[in-house]
């Protein structure tokens, strides 16, 4: 069926391009609210891809959001308990370096203060209960006026 092959070559590039725009964000434009955004739409296509989390994971961090940085790498555990660079992840969210980003981040007021609040209300609003990131899609329950 043609259909479905150009659906499958579709989300390959697709998947690509999620990947490597987020990674272009992440870090050469340092945009990681942007990036998180561009992984979570990878994550759509491929829920289980591990250097996508570890990426998703590593633009928390960048934002200060270590706890959400390390229920993702737990999670991401949870499908290759084996993976060594997710296992040496969650090591480092545990040092003195990840608290202080974290804790500078959480203070920045400097520069566009007005821009850093609205990333970390975007960052919030992201977030669900449990600290894992909210799957990106429609809501269902907008109507259009």
């Amino acid at each position: 069926d043609g259909g479905a092959l150009f659906g499958e070559v579709s989300a390959s590039i697709a998947k690509i391009h999620w990947s490597k725009f987020g990674q272009l964000l992440l870090y050469d434009l340092n945009m990681p609210l942007e990036a998180i955004v561009c992984f979570q739409m990878r994550l759509q296509i491929t829920p289980n891809d591990i250097n996508t989390i570890m990426l998703t994971a590593r633009a928390l961090t960048m934002l200060g959001a270590i706890r959400e940085a390390r229920v993702a790498l737990e999670d991401a555990l949870e499908s290759d308990p084996d993976h060594k660079q997710a296992k040496k992840m969650l090591e480092e969210l545990d040092s003195d370096e990840a608290k202080n980003l974290a804790e500078t981040m959480k203070a920045m007021k400097g520069g566009d203060g007005n821009k850093d609040k609205f990333t970390m209300d975007a960052l919030k609003a992201m977030i669900d209960e449990n600290g894992r990131l909210r799957k990106p899609g429609l809501n269902k329950k907008s109507k259009r006026a």
